[in-house]
């Protein structure tokens, strides 16, 4: 019986010590997606994923968008990063125009000297280079600073 329960207990005590020792790889982490009503009914969906790899560096880095209507107006998603003086900066578009029902996602990385505080994308439906309608993802802030 005293084998028993000593069993039990450094089960328990085990089960315990392996979510503790993944939550800072987890929280190391951000994904988000871009769904808002107007650039859904506009066509377009999209986000991005990032390991913030240090206070200067997203890496690996993936950015996606989906084209959802049939309009003949392209999508697009970019990175906006704010940096360590509070400015925000605004990272190329990555454009699909492939049509309705495509989805297209870039592997990347980014390093900027000047710090990456938080990160987030926008998507977008264009016109030609005329964005019609913006969707903004929730920031996700960098866990080194």
């Amino acid at each position: 019986m005293r084998n028993r329960i000593s069993l039990l207990i450094a089960a328990s005590v085990a089960s315990l010590a392996i979510p503790v020792a993944a939550t800072p790889a987890a929280a190391a982490n951000y994904e988000n997606s871009c769904f808002s009503a107007g650039v859904a009914v506009a066509g377009a969906s999209g986000g991005g994923r990032w390991n913030y790899a240090s206070r200067t560096k997203l890496d690996p880095m993936t950015l996606f968008v989906t084209d959802r209507k049939a309009d003949g107006h392209s999508v697009g998603v970019r990175l906006v990063t704010r940096r360590s003086n509070g400015t925000n900066a605004y990272w190329a578009w990555h454009r699909l125009y492939a049509g309705a029902g495509n989805t297209e996602s870039w592997g990347t990385s980014l390093t900027d000297s000047a710090g990456v505080r938080q990160a987030w994308t926008q998507v977008a439906v264009f016109e030609g280079d005329a964005v019609l309608q913006l969707c903004v993802t929730p920031t996700g802030t960098n866990q080194h600073w």
